[in-house]
């Protein structure tokens, strides 16, 4: 019997060593170690390591993990993201709407129509971004509790698995025959080594519901840092669409204004804005076959002497792009696609462009590297007395290799010179096209940036083109 005993004892102690190294283990993945020695001499002051232990995760101590103020959250974020839903459906209405108009006659009437559809249109997503960014802000808040709560239960379960490693190591001092005396009966005995024992079904599941909460509390926060990501750019976007409300009242009231509500005038401006449409287009084609007969010659005479090649004509040549087009901003939102169906003015011209989304001022990169052919910059049309009359178009043609050339047009600020050779990816200019405001134009509805690429001066679909 004593024999039993023995090898029961010396079960227990193998299965305690495994457990404080399993104990090690996990002390290790919360950032902390524990030294045997150090836990028995810090038994009597448990309270003292607990809070130093839970110090860590009360780097906030507003935030308050009450499951009721959760709940409340949830309902708060629930009842913003139907709001939400229901702006949307009301926006894609104004859409459709403003889509059907579009297929009309463009007259006066249809044409302030259309702006009072988009202005409540933009209304409208105003407020929607306004409920996204309420909701976005729930939610961070939402985040940071869930956080706590995940902290919170790790510090717990580090008290408990503290309490197992003071528990392990004072009878890991015992000797089997000190164990073995100090119950008075083989029953007693048995009741200790059985607790012991099942100590190792305890520490597996602390151990186990350690490294679950750890995985989650790293998925929170990195959820957690894309929520403020998101409402960064929420509170960008809403800033841009006020902006563009403000424009587009104002571009409604200089239409009236300039036309007098009388429909004869405002078909004069419109043809008065083709006319300048049609100039820019060919000054472009004109300008491009220029500047790519400038560099064959140049390459002509490269090849014809290479020794004695002019070195700035290399450069030029060399830096003219590979005919590889990019994106020439960071945004993607395609507003107005080339020779786009709903096109307001498609009766008198086609849109020989994209229009990318973006706030005004955004900085404008080269789509490839080559030779600035025009930089447009005059800002302001005025009269002979010097008063401003309308917004001038500001825009930049660069040609690159392989045929191609791009444009960048209602541009609030010129970064370059004709003449110029400039990188891909170097800052050429910066966006525009605010109704009313310098190098924007006239009739433009918003901020954006007008992207042309061309072949051989003729006007293709940038898409086509763009990774």
């Amino acid at each position: 019997m004593l024999k039993k005993s023995t090898q029961k004892s010396l079960k227990i102690a193998n299965l305690s060593a495994k457990i404080v190294f399993a104990a090690f283990v996990v002390t290790s993945l919360l950032g902390g170690f524990f030294s045997l020695t150090g836990l028995a001499q810090q038994v009597d002051s448990t309270d003292a390591n607990t809070n130093e232990s839970v110090s860590v995760t009360a780097q906030d101590s507003t935030v308050n993990t009450d499951p009721e103020d959760i709940g409340k959250l949830n309902e708060e974020i629930t009842q913003k993201k139907s709001k939400i839903d229901e702006l949307a459906k009301d926006i894609e209405v104004y859409k459709q709407a403003i889509a059907a108009k579009r297929t009309e006659a463009l007259t006066l009437k249809n044409h302030i129509a259309i702006l009072d559809d988009e202005i409540h249109s933009v209304e409208l997503e105003i407020e929607k971004l306004q409920q996204e960014i309420d909701a976005t802000t729930l939610e961070i808040e939402n985040l940071k509790l869930d956080i706590r709560a995940q902290e919170e239960k790790i510090a717990e379960h580090r008290d408990t698995l503290e309490e197992l490693l003071r528990i392990l190591y004072r009878n890991d001092q015992k000797s089997v025959l000190d164990i073995i005396l100090q119950n008075n009966s083989f029953s007693e005995y048995y009741n200790y080594s059985h607790s012991l024992i099942s100590l190792n079904s305890e520490l597996t599941d602390t151990v186990q519901q350690v490294k679950d909460l750890k995985t989650t509390l790293e998925e929170k926060k990195s959820e957690l840092e894309v929520k403020i990501a998101d409402l960064g750019n929420l509170q960008i976007d809403f800033s841009t669409k006020k902006d563009t409300l403000l424009a587009q009242k104002d571009a409604k009231k200089d239409i009236l204004e300039q036309t007098q509500s009388d429909e004869s005038k405002f078909q004069d401006l419109v043809q008065d804005v083709k006319s300048e449409q049609d100039s820019v287009s060919s000054e472009i084609a004109a300008m491009s076959e220029t500047v790519r007969k400038r560099l064959e010659e140049q390459k002509q005479k490269e090849a014809q002497n290479s020794n004695t090649g002019d070195k700035d004509s290399t450069d030029l040549i060399a830096k003219a792009g590979t005919g590889v087009i990019d994106w020439p901003i960071d945004s993607r939102r395609v507003t107005a696609t080339f020779h786009d169906p709903t096109y307001v003015y498609r009766r008198y011209f086609e849109h020989p462009a994209i229009d990318i989304g973006t706030p005004q001022g955004t900085a404008i990169k080269a789509a490839d590297g080559g030779v600035v052919a025009i930089a447009k910059k005059l800002d302001w049309v005025k009269n002979s007395s010097g008063k401003i009359i309308y917004p001038a178009y500001n825009f930049v043609l660069i040609v690159h290799e392989n045929g191609l050339s791009t444009v960048y047009g209602h541009l609030s600020g010129v970064n370059v010179v004709e003449g110029e050779i400039v990188q891909k990816g170097q800052t050429i200019s910066r966006s525009g096209g605010l109704p009313g405001t310098a190098g924007a134009g006239r009739l433009t509805t918003g901020p954006h940036l007008h992207f042309e690429v061309r072949l051989n001066g003729i006007p293709v679909n940038p898409l086509e083109y763009l990774p």
